[in-house]
């Protein structure tokens, strides 16, 4: 789930495959422009409100919650896993910024408290190793959806030039 607009989705796909990280259903924003969304910083609640339909669609599937700590990702994502540790295998932030603020170390706690597993870092290496600890890595049938989207993307594009 990102803030990200739909038109960014083969973007975010090169990315992840180029990182090495797990294909899985990608959901983004719609941007439409208009008076009401205009200028809206509203991506923490948009996150929170489709990661919370998703599990409530796929109860019986574990996930891992994957960002960064530009958005406020780690503060959200614990407080999801925290709500939904049936539902959360792991969570996984890519470091970007400085120190963390008091409401990340908070979001870090409660996720040690409930036993969910979260992994900090900057390089993608190590992250690949902790998503294969925890037997995420490797989800062939997750990686067929999306290249299915994204060869359909692409036809589509065609079409239109």
């Amino acid at each position: 789930v990102s803030s990200s607009p739909w038109n960014l989705f083969s973007y975010l796909v090169t990315y992840m495959r180029g990182r090495g990280l797990p294909l899985g259903p990608i959901q983004l924003r719609d941007w439409g422009l208009n008076r009401e969304t205009f200028g809206s910083s509203s991506h923490g609640a948009h996150k929170r409100a489709a990661i919370e339909g998703i599990l409530a669609t796929y109860p019986d599937i574990k996930f891992a919650l994957l960002g960064d700590d530009s958005q406020g990702d780690l503060t959200a994502f614990s407080a999801i896993a925290v709500d939904n540790p049936h539902c959360v295998r792991a969570v996984f932030i890519r470091k970007v910024g400085e120190a963390m603020s008091p409401e990340e170390l908070a979001a870090k706690a409660a996720l040690k408290a409930a036993n969910i597993p979260l992994w900090l870092g900057e390089g993608y290496e190590e992250g690949r190793k902790f998503l294969r600890s925890i037997g995420l890595l490797d989800d062939e049938d997750a990686e067929a959806i999306v290249k299915s989207v994204g060869h359909a993307e692409d036809a589509s594009k065609e079409e239109t030039v």
